[in-house]
Formats: C-alpha cells, structure tokens, sequence
C-alpha cells in the first residue's frame, strides 16, 4: 500500500496551520515509510530543508517536472569551490564579492552572475542567476547536477521593464534536455525531443497515468491542488481509494466555495475527513439536501490556532516570544529554523519564552501539541517567526 498526498504547498508554512501535515501526524504516522507527497514544482533546497524539519524525506517528494527526466535525487551534489572554478574559467569577470549566502562576480562594476549557496552547507549551491548588465537572462537551479533552466526576456508592464519567464528546459543526468516547457501568453506547452508536444492537462494526465494507482493505494486531496489535478486523478485514478479534507476552520460553513468544493465529486470520493462531530452532521445534512452521494466521512480533530505571534529583543540582549493561542493545546513546543527543538512548556497559560544564544536574524516556529492514544501530535504550527524591530 501507499498513500499519495496532493498538496499545494506541503510543508511551507503560508498559513497558521498547515492542516495537511497535520493530518498526516494524527492519521498516518504508522504507514509514514509509504507516504509520497506530490507536488507539481522541482522543490527548491531551501523548501526540501523546510520538509526535513518536520520529519519528511527527500525521497518522499514526488514532483510532476522531474517525473519525466531520469534524475530522481534531491540532494545537492556539485561543491561550491567546483563550479566558482568553472564559472571563473569561462566568464570574463573582473572581481567577486562575498555577501551573506551569495558569491556574486562582477566585471565593469556589474553583476554578472550570481550562485547561490546552501544556509545549511555553503559547501554546495542551489542556484546561479545571470546578468547582462542589469537584465535578468537566465537561472539555473542545481540538486543532484543541474535540474533545469529558467530563460527570461525583458518585457514591458504599466510602463516598467521586468525580466519575463518564458522557457524552461529540464534535464537528464547526462546533461541532456528531457523537455521544454514553453510559456505564452497563459498557456503552457511541453516539448519533448521525441516529437511529443502536451498541453498542461495533457501532461498531469500523463503523470497519474504512469503512477499506476492499484486498490490497495489511498490518495489524499485537499482543497487547494490545481484543478488539472483533480481533473486527471477523478479521471485516471479510480483504482485508489480517495480521500479529501474539510479544513476545521471551516466547519461552519462561512465559506461555502472551500465547503462545497468536494460535493460534484461526491460519488468518486471514498471518505471525507473532518474535524469535529458537528461539522460530520453539517455535512451529512448538507450532501443529503443537494441530493449528493455521502462517502465515509472520519471525524480527526483538530484544536486551536495560533491568532499572532511576535518576537522581540529582550532587555538583556536575548530575545523574547510571545503568543496567542485560540484552543485548547497541551502545551506549546518552539524550534528554531534547522528544526531543534528550544523550549517545551506545558503551562498553556504562558504564552511567552525567552530565547538565548540566537540572533535577530534567526528564525522560530511555535507547535501547539496535544496528548494523545498515539502519543503526542502536533495541532497547530506557525509559519516562520522572525525579530520586530517594536521595543
């Protein structure tokens, strides 16, 4: 068996809860070596670190783009002092300047180019941007060699000039174009060397296609993949058992459009997941009035939120957090942004922590957890928590 998550944004924090990671470590955690999570970008180091700290593994990100190269490694392989040699031998730079997590070339008082290296291991880079003067001309984004290539033109809008992304080529292991992926004017077309030519659906139909759903696989949805996406699995992944999500947020129906989003989908859909009794019978009674099939629906609960966080500078140079929190947590953990854990209080009602041995650059994330049959899981996390200059 596996269990294929879809997801737009897996393990980046854009919200005060990712409910989907959520999910996952109240539902899944015993099937978690089976567990695929499947995105339609290459993710960048930066983002597959964010995954890392919240326990999922490089190898368990699946990605559209990459499905169709033979490269399947996230991981960086190329050392920074390697390609800075290469880069030198090739391009007529005339001094270099080291600023923070860049090393930027410079011929005639411009930027040429610029690579980008890892926060976590400056010995490898992620990234390298080139320049004409000041025009943005191409990126390329490297994990296990280099992994595809962003070609910019310089366009016109409300009167400014901007760099415009108009192509992009992907590549095998041996340097070779996999496809392009052309961009115009809103449409997406995808060029392989073998005469093959997608469009977007056409492509993410292809995708579900060759992951070759059988019966005894679950897929999880949630409400914010694409609708390509939704398209392609109702149509091509019947085989799985499907499983959607109803935000807890949402349980009162305010927001009808994130509510009502799964019900023309109502017969294909094996279980529906929830997170309170209450919200079970709303549902149940709204399916029933609009004359909709009524899967399984699972009740998984999930309590609280984080309303705002800020952290500032303490009086003796440490830094203080503070909180609030709406629901009823059994405590509050807080980790800084490589994932180790700092500090751990299980007096809800302290809704502050000083932090010491870190600096106002430095980033935290705050979980609310609560005790449970399966042991302790997360119920909340914020986003990133960076310093405010407010006294």
């Amino acid at each position: 068996m596996s269990i294929y998550i879809f997801n737009q944004d897996i393990g980046c924090k854009t919200g005060s809860i990712n409910y989907m990671w959520i999910y996952k470590e109240q539902f899944l955690d015993e099937a978690s070596d089976s567990i695929r999570y499947i995105s339609m970008e290459i993710p960048e180091q930066k983002e597959i670190n964010k995954y890392a700290r919240i326990g999922i593994d490089a190898e368990q990100l699946v990605n559209v783009y990459q499905s169709y190269t033979d490269k399947r490694k996230l991981e960086l392989s190329i050392k920074t002092e390697d390609k800075l040699e290469e880069l030198k031998g090739i391009l007529h730079y005339t001094g270099e300047i080291y600023h923070e997590s860049e090393i930027r070339l410079i011929k005639d008082g411009y930027v040429i180019a610029t690579i980008f290296l890892d926060k976590r291991d400056e010995d490898y880079f992620w990234g390298i941007c080139y320049f004409s003067y000041t025009k943005l001309l191409r990126t390329e984004i490297y994990t296990d060699g280099i992994t595809y290539t962003n070609f910019y033109i310089t366009a016109k809008s409300e009167g400014r000039l901007y760099a415009k992304l108009v192509r992009r080529s992907f590549y095998n292991y041996d340097g070779s174009v996999a496809f392009d992926q052309l961009l115009e004017e809103g449409k997406e077309k995808f060029l392989f060397p073998d005469g093959r030519c997608y469009n977007k659906q056409e492509f993410i139909d292809e995708f579900i296609k060759r992951l070759n759903f059988s019966k005894r696989d679950i897929i999880f949805l949630d409400y914010s993949i694409p609708n390509e996406f939704l398209q392609a699995i109702f149509k091509f992944g019947k085989a799985a058992r499907i499983v959607t999500l109803a935000p807890a947020k949402y349980d009162s129906l305010n927001n009808e459009n994130l509510y009502y989003f799964w019900f023309p989908y109502s017969e294909a859909i094996d279980a529906l997941i929830v997170s309170t009794e209450d919200q079970k019978k709303i549902l149940i009674k709204e399916l029933k009035k609009y004359h909709c099939s009524i899967p399984d629906i699972w009740v998984i609960p999930i309590e609280g939120e984080f309303i705002d966080t800020v952290l500032k500078e303490s009086y003796d140079g440490s830094l203080t957090v503070s909180w609030n929190f709406n629901g009823k947590p059994d405590g509050f953990l807080i980790f800084d942004e490589f994932g180790t854990q700092i500090y751990e209080t299980r007096n809800i009602y302290k809704n502050y922590a000083l932090i010491k041995g870190y600096e106002k650059e430095n980033g935290f994330i705050l979980r609310a957890f609560a005790d449970t049959e399966k042991g302790r899981v997360t119920t909340a996390e914020t986003k990133q928590i960076y310093f405010s200059a407010e006294s």
